[in-house]
């Protein structure tokens, strides 16, 4: 008899290969153990009789939790039939997949008992070919079967799968805690429904912890209750990495602040990310399977070129260059582009990778922050011209002024001749307009403090505007007022009424002339909640701007006026007032279809305040007047202009004037240059300030436009009056008037900047 598989027995532990059955005398083949060093052993029937359990006083034991204590019993008869009995076992006795109470045997029939143990019945010498290589393959692995008894909740490893269990550790101990409960719920699941069920785990072993696949189906007793949950072990630890790695650069690819493109060699889209969806504005869905050139390219012309055309040499990463692409909405993005190729394990050039990096805001900011340059630079030089061509024109005008009122008297009751009349207008005009294009100079280069800041309503200032360009508009179009009521705008009245002058009078240029009916100049305000803002649009039905030409509309001298109707400076001085108002204009246009300028300024957080009205009384005859200028020819101009009704005394240096008054002199007004070499008149009027404060208080300071930081904070502190030259005569009438009242104390009756 064959007391246990661990005794010797013959055949046990023999290699297959080498069995050698008795004439007439089976084997029983291990085709599943729980032990995987019996797979593919033989154990020879050499006995008539033999019982099969899992119990120690059986003649072959089987280290199965499936298997009852007296599982079955194998006897031969004296007619030669080898006949296998069901002992009354749990789980019960299976041969060739069916359940049998007693049944003889045949050559190659399958015997299982329990869940993990099972034989083949042969007469052969060794297994087939097919059975031996699965069994060595299971006990190479080392993976195989599991068995979860309902009853004890334990688990048998089966088939080379015990080796997963570290040393001296059970099932239990060595499921992760976190997937222990889990796992105990699927078997519950799956035995109180009676369905399989697969499941993933992790195990800690010898070689760590690993992650497993269990796929199993219960098992019932004799009375139809689920006993057992038995089935399969699979090591899925490599999947789960790759999964885990393919999350991991999923979202590594997602989370990049680049749009990334991956493409074919054939320039189609494979994929790419949701900062590409975000900067191109197509769904993913949307644009995989397109090519790039065709989705992202400029809507008219050559189309960006391949992105394998870009590689410098096949294969190899492409340099960052940039590249102007096409949104979904049609807009322009300008992105710096570098392309990476995608290689196979084997090193083979697969695919592209596009990064696309978003440089539009940054070239928006260079843009503007090389305008800003040029408009710093162009102001020093514009203040520094102005003050060159100013002095000269002041005396110039001056004296055309001068003879306008000189030339009737000096002809008695004979009319002065027409021509020499119209010459004087002439030159009037020309100088005028030289004045006129000196001041669109200054006003680059003039700063926030160089004028009042009010609360104006906006409204107002522009029905002034359409008041004053009204002549310009007549011929042109009809003008269509749409005008909400909106807060005050915190500005200097004058300078935001430049900025609606510059921009309606463009408006009309842009019309022809002639079809006043069928054109219109729009003006629209509305209150911006959101940004707390005024929005201004001024919008015409004219001829409109190019595209090309709308990255240069603000830039000083850009026009595309003809020759002789424009400066170019007068959409660039919008832009430079806007801006230090803390605001910013737009333009939106299209050949043929017109233009809207969009001028948006934060609204005035201070309470709205009547203006002072300005004082227009004409001054006072008799007055005693110093002209200081280091031109001689200005102060001569400016003697003239107002000998016969004040007596003005002039001189070429502040320290002349300053020895005059330490002599005793007095005057009732003092018109002083601001910057002079030796002293200027700041120092003129520091000292004065000393030694005599009175004559200090009368002081008037006249300027070509040559500001300095110091002058400039100079009369910002000081509150100084400051006209410019060329010296408007009404402007100078209404200063001296101002100045002659002045108290004793050195205080104007108005105050502050004249």
């Amino acid at each position: 008899m064959i007391a246990s598989s661990e005794q010797v027995t013959p055949g046990c532990g023999v290699p297959p290969d080498e069995l050698v059955a008795g004439p007439g005398r089976p084997s029983l083949f291990w085709i599943s153990a729980a032990r995987s060093d019996r797979l593919g052993q033989s154990l020879r029937l050499d006995a008539d009789e033999i019982s099969i359990g899992r119990a120690d006083a059986s003649d072959l034991v089987v280290d199965d939790l499936g298997a009852s204590r007296r599982h079955a019993r194998l006897a031969h008869t004296p007619d030669g039939e080898w006949i296998l009995t069901d002992a009354g076992s749990t789980n019960g006795t299976y041969v060739n997949g069916v359940k049998i109470l007693s049944t003889p045997l045949r050559e190659g029939d399958k015997i299982q008992l329990g869940t993990v143990s099972a034989f083949r019945f042969s007469f052969r010498e060794a297994l087939e070919e097919r059975e031996d290589r699965l069994a060595r393959a299971l006990r190479a692995t080392g993976i195989g079967a599991f068995d979860w008894n309902r009853t004890t909740r334990d688990v048998a490893l089966s088939g080379g799968a015990e080796r997963l269990l570290a040393e001296g550790r059970g099932f239990w101990p060595s499921v992760h805690p976190n997937d222990r409960e889990r796992l105990s719920g699927l078997l519950d699941e799956s035995a109180g429904s009676g369905r399989r069920f697969e499941g993933e785990f992790r195990l800690a072993g010898p070689d760590g912890v690993r992650w497993y696949m269990l796929r199993g189906e219960p098992f019932q007793g004799q009375d139809g209750a689920v006993t057992h949950v038995a089935g399969s072990l699979v090591d899925v630890t490599s999947r789960k990495l790759a999964e885990a790695e393919l999350r991991r650069q999923a979202a590594l690819f997602e989370s990049l602040l680049d749009a990334v493109v991956v493409m074919d060699l054939q320039g189609q889209i494979i994929d790419w990310n949701r900062r590409a969806e975000g900067l191109f504005g197509h769904a993913k869905r949307d644009a995989v399977g397109r090519r790039a050139d065709e989705l992202l390219g400029p809507t008219g012309g050559d189309v960006a070129r391949e992105p394998t055309v870009l590689l410098p040499l096949p294969g190899e990463p492409s340099g960052a260059r940039e590249v102007t692409l096409r949104r979904k909405d049609g807009r322009e993005v300008v992105a710096e582009l570098v392309v990476v190729p995608l290689k196979d394990a084997a090193g083979r050039h697969v695919a592209d990778v596009a990064i696309y990096r978003d440089v539009t805001e940054r070239k928006q900011l260079e843009a503007r922050l090389r305008l800003a340059d040029r408009m710093a630079a162009l102001g020093t030089l514009a203040a520094g011209v102005a003050h060159e061509i100013n002095n000269p024109l002041a005396f110039v005008l001056g004296n055309i002024v001068f003879l306008e009122g000189a030339l009737p008297r000096a002809g008695g009751d004979a009319a002065a001749p027409p021509e020499l009349t119209t010459a004087l207008a002439d030159a009037k005009t020309g100088a005028e307009r030289i004045r006129s294009t000196v001041r669109d100079l200054l006003d680059l280069a003039r700063t926030r403090e160089a004028e009042a800041v009010t609360d104006v309503d906006v409204n107002g200032a522009l029905e002034f505007t359409l008041k004053i360009a009204e002549p310009q508009l007549r011929h042109r179009a009809r003008i269509v007022r749409r005008l909400d009521a909106v807060p005050r705008v915190a500005a200097p009245e004058s300078r935001l009424g430049q900025v609606f002058m510059n921009l309606v009078i463009n408006a009309a240029q842009a019309i022809p002339e002639g079809e006043p009916a069928r054109n219109e100049v729009r003006i629209a305000t509305r209150y911006d909640a959101v940004t707390e803002s005024v929005v201004v649009e001024i919008s015409d039905t004219g001829v409109g701007i190019a595209p090309e030409d709308q990255r240069r509309i603000f830039d000083p001298f850009f026009t595309t006026k003809p020759v002789g109707q424009g400066t170019g400076l007068g959409l660039s001085i919008c832009h430079s007032i806007v801006g230090s108002l803390g605001g910013d204009i737009q333009v939106d246009s299209a050949p043929g279809r017109g233009a809207t300028f969009r001028v948006r300024l934060p609204a005035s957080a201070r309470p709205a305040r009547l203006g002072a009205v300005p004082d227009r009384a004409a001054a006072a005859a008799g007055l005693r007047i110093l002209v200081v200028d280091d031109e001689p020819l200005v102060a001569s101009v400016i003697q003239r202009l107002l000998a016969g009704r004040h007596e003005v005394v002039t001189a070429t240096r502040a320290g002349e004037a300053l020895l005059l008054l330490r002599a005793g002199a007095r005057f009732d007004a003092i018109l002083s240059d601001l910057l002079m070499p030796e002293m200027t008149g700041m120092e003129l009027f520091e000292t004065l300030g000393a030694e005599l404060p009175d004559q200090a208080a009368r002081m008037v300071f006249m300027t070509g436009g040559a500001y300095t930081d110091l002058a400039r904070a100079f009369v910002s502190r000081q509150k100084a009056r400051v006209i410019p030259k060329p010296i408007d005569l009404d402007e100078l009438d209404r200063v001296l008037a101002e100045v002659a009242r002045t108290d004793r104390d050195g205080r104007s009756a108005h105050g502050g900047e004249g």
